[in-house]
């Protein structure tokens, strides 16, 4: 089960629809959060779940839906939720340790805060300290999950920065695995999410890969190498592959 607890996020990050304005037609315009009588609806179906997905298109750790349906994921069920952690207080990080869950997969795009603060705007610097304390309680308690992935949408702009990615998030903060794929190729909407911004210009087509395979498979391949070499969990698919 997929289950969206939150359609509300706090960033608004260049290629994603939670940047485009309400008025343009592929803006989200659903509930900001899961209603409550609703998770009530679902919880008898939650505990029984083999897996589960806790995120959609918003950010689900500001969601008190999130926190509520966490309790209810059995030991025996896989789950995984998606987050900027852009937001994570100590409380947030013992009741994420002491949960069922298997992966905090954390989204962080870049390598370095230039690039993070052209595609995310926000504080590079912030997420790699709550990422940083994650890490460091979960290996003080011993603890094997949830496995922390970090992942990248590739684009032109950060591209390169894969293996300073993965020298970063599992060579320097211990994460467990890096996964990365390309942005989506939406096809005459992509000109919507093109606009100026402080520091650049960002143009949807300009920045997608789909007509660089080459050097996107290169990139792919490279980093592969590199992970294998170190002993590291890197997942990445070339274009036209179905799996590594």
């Amino acid at each position: 089960m997929i289950i969206e607890t939150a359609s509300k996020c706090n960033l608004k990050c260049v290629m994603c629809p939670q940047s485009l304005p309400r008025d343009n037609e592929h803006a989200v315009k659903r509930p900001k959060f899961l209603e409550d009588d609703l998770i009530d609806k679902i919880v008898p179906f939650v505990k029984n779940l083999k897996a589960v997905q806790l995120h959609g298109i918003g950010e689900p750790l500001i969601s008190s839906s999130f926190w509520k349906l966490l309790k209810h994921i059995s030991k025996d069920c896989w789950a995984d939720v998606s987050t900027n952690l852009t937001i994570l207080t100590d409380q947030m990080i013992d009741d994420l340790l002491n949960s069922n869950l298997n992966v905090l997969n954390v989204s962080l795009d870049a390598a370095n805060k230039e690039t993070y603060q052209k595609i995310r705007m926000y504080d590079f610097d912030t997420v790699l300290n709550n990422l940083s304390n994650f890490v460091d309680e979960k290996k003080s308690r011993k603890q094997k999950y949830p496995v922390v992935y970090t992942n990248m949408t590739l684009m032109k702009e950060n591209i390169h920065q894969i293996i300073d990615f993965m020298n970063l998030t599992i060579g320097k903060l211990g994460c467990d695995t890096v996964t990365v794929w390309p942005m989506n190729n939406w096809g005459e909407a992509n000109h919507n999410y093109n606009r100026a911004y402080k520091d650049w210009t960002f143009n949807y087509d300009e920045q997608g890969l789909w007509d660089y395979e080459f050097v996107y498979n290169q990139k792919i391949r490279e980093a592969k190498a590199y992970a294998q070499e170190r002993g590291w969990d890197f997942i990445g698919y070339e274009f036209g592959q179905t799996e590594t």
